[in-house]
């Protein structure tokens, strides 16, 4: 950062501090700490900021193309490290090569939208089939039956001991859905508890 930046800096900060910000909030802002906010307000020079070699590294080598992966292996430390530093990076004032925006086909939610999703290698990105959240939850909500038959009960009769209980409907979607998932046949006998289908099945507690 140059002198210049620096005092334009100072002055931003002081101009914060009349507009009735607190040292707090204005240090959180610059991304600095609060003595040198103080500083600013009595009108000292700031001291230069020191810079991590580590963080001129990460600068050079995303300037060169690299990934947050590829510079982790570079500069030994995790992608999640990476990307943490690269926040420092940023605060203070290197340069930093911006991700590039990912590939997007245009695809029509449930709704009725066009929207544009990624296309990526993640399963995410590979699946994603609604324009947002809400629509999502409003699909799954109404496949379930809707928000009130997912609170509503369902009364069956147990096969061993013959005797009626309830189960909520949204449980017996879930439980549909995982044979679906599973590829098994959907089950036609139903029980009240694991002692029951154990009885009925081995003959007794395994």
């Amino acid at each position: 950062m140059t002198h210049q930046e620096r005092r334009e800096r100072r002055q931003a900060m002081v101009h914060m501090l009349k507009a009735g910000r607190t040292v707090r909030e204005v240090a959180k802002m610059f991304r600095v700490t609060e003595a040198l906010v103080y500083l600013a307000r009595r009108g000292e020079r700031m001291p230069p900021r020191k810079i991590n070699p580590r963080l001129q590294v990460i600068s050079d080598l995303s300037a060169k193309g690299m990934r947050q992966s590829e510079i982790a292996l570079v500069i030994g430390v995790s992608r999640a490290r990476v990307s943490q530093l690269v926040n420092d990076v940023v605060a203070a004032g290197l340069p930093m090569r911006r991700r590039q925006a990912a590939e997007t086909v245009e695809r029509q939610c449930g709704c009725g939208k066009t929207f544009n999703a990624p296309v990526g290698n993640t399963a995410r990105m590979a699946t994603k089939k609604f324009c947002s959240r809400q629509c999502s939850v409003k699909y799954r909500t109404y496949r379930c039956g809707g928000p009130s038959s997912c609170k509503e009960m369902v009364t069956l009769t147990c096969e061993n001991c013959g005797q009626a209980f309830e189960r909520s409907h949204r449980l017996m979607y879930i439980t549909r859905k995982t044979y679906e998932y599973k590829g098994l046949k959907q089950p036609k006998r139903h029980y009240c508890s694991q002692a029951c289908y154990l009885n009925h099945r081995y003959g007794g507690e395994r």
